[in-house]
């Protein structure tokens, strides 16, 4: 087997893969390289920015594809910093080539390749957990689905609040007020990705009256955007409901509006489903819990992987003043194998060094149990339960220093790759 990334000619071959494996039609009649020219010169998505930026494994023939994956580049924030993401989609293999290490030989020669362009961190949306948690990556974000009866909505007073539908007459004059909105969470929650022109096609290019999927704007008195939400129908058994597909929103004004616009659709709607992070609350909102009027589900968002450890903590946000020697075990980068001593001073890094291998850490935990500490956090007492965790000195539990590096982090993503 020849693991690589691909050629321009190979592209073409990637997308059948991809639609062979996961059963979708995909128009090959153009020729491989007017595939790959096409690409390069009208791009649509960060993944044809760098269409050459897929991994594949061949038979030794070099020729015969077996399994790809896309590698698509992303800034996104880290406790206030934003930090280098490689987000992962695309992962496939041929029927008739399943089970023959070919996607294990792409992620291993891709988190290579990362570790060596200093990338922080990799993401992906996974078709099995326990899959993916064999090459690093845990479980990044979570956000809360909440399913509210239209009905049961409380009115809200807006005052002077006020909507704005978004549509060719206007999506250049809100785009910069959706940025607002947007960037308020960038730096809120980690994970969120810092956004190119293409995150933001759902306003430049929103076409509401042909595609049926509606971005509204929710201002609030001397045009302060307030929120923006994407929304369209669905059907389902109990009949017709509102799926909110895209909700940001500036505290509880915003929320407000976003409610009372929906409330408005009752009469030929009976639901709405909408996503928030899962460390926010609409317990301040909902008024009525009982007669199936609101309920709320944990939604996961995807698997987080930490591709440079060192990097990370020099990167990571501290609480307090303390020192630990933190070990890592990680089976697919070597590299990252071996203990740091880490140093903080009012939350602020002061030194990081790594030590001897005969030096013997005060904790160790394999690479996804860091990922998950370090990206979302432990609650209180719950690090030792993990079962790559082991505790070498107690001093560490009784002296609070877990808590001021694991401590819990706001976390949220948006985006899809």
């Amino acid at each position: 087997m020849i693991v690589r990334k691909i050629k321009p000619e190979e592209l073409k071959r990637t997308k059948e893969l991809f639609a062979t494996a996961f059963e979708f039609t995909y128009d090959n009649k153009d020729s491989a390289m007017k595939v790959y020219e096409d690409t390069v010169s009208s791009p649509k998505s960060r993944e044809d920015d760098t269409p050459l930026n897929k991994y594949a494994a061949f038979e030794d023939d070099d020729k015969t594809m077996m399994s790809c994956l896309s590698v698509n580049s992303y800034e996104m924030n880290f406790d206030g910093n934003l930090t280098k993401m490689a987000g992962i989609g695309g992962v496939s293999s041929l029927p008739q080539y399943r089970r023959r290490g070919g996607i294990r030989g792409c992620f291993e020669k891709m988190l290579a390749d990362l570790y060596e362009e200093k990338v922080d961190f990799s993401y992906l949306y996974p078709f099995s957990s326990v899959y993916y948690r064999k090459f690093g990556f845990e479980m990044g974000c979570f956000g809360k689905q909440c399913n509210y009866l239209l009905s049961m909505i409380p009115s809200f007073d807006l005052k002077d609040g006020y909507f704005v539908l978004v549509d060719e007459s206007n999506r250049k004059q809100v785009l910069s007020d959706v940025k607002q909105l947007y960037e308020a969470w960038e730096v809120k929650y980690n994970s969120m990705i810092h956004n190119e022109s293409y995150e933001y096609a759902f306003v430049t290019e929103a076409n509401p009256y042909k595609n049926q999927e509606f971005t509204y704007l929710y201002y609030r008195g001397n045009r302060k955007p307030t929120a923006y939400f994407t929304i369209h129908k669905e059907m389902r058994d109990e009949g017709q409901i509102v799926v909110c597909t895209r909700l940001v929103y500036a505290e509880k004004e915003g929320l407000q509006g976003f409610l009372s616009l929906v409330k408005t659709m009752a009469s030929d709607h009976v639901r709405v489903l909408f996503t928030i992070p899962a460390c926010e609350t609409m317990e301040y909102l909902v008024k009525e819990w009982s007669l199936g009027a609101f309920a709320e589900n944990q939604m996961p968002l995807g698997m987080v992987r930490v591709v440079n450890v060192e990097r990370v903590l020099k990167k990571a946000a501290y609480q307090g003043t303390g020192q630990l020697i933190l070990g890592i075990k990680d089976s697919v980068l070597p590299q990252n194998n071996g203990s740091y001593w880490i140093r903080f001073t009012n939350g602020t890094l002061t030194a990081i060094e790594r030590m001897p291998q005969d030096q013997l850490p005060q904790i160790t935990m394999d690479i996804a149990d860091f990922a998950h500490g370090i990206f979302r956090g432990f609650a209180e007492g719950e690090i030792s339960d993990y079962d790559s965790v082991e505790i070498l000195d107690q001093k560490v539990i009784q002296n609070g220093t877990l808590g001021q590096i694991f401590y819990p982090k706001k976390n949220f993503i948006m985006e899809y790759f």
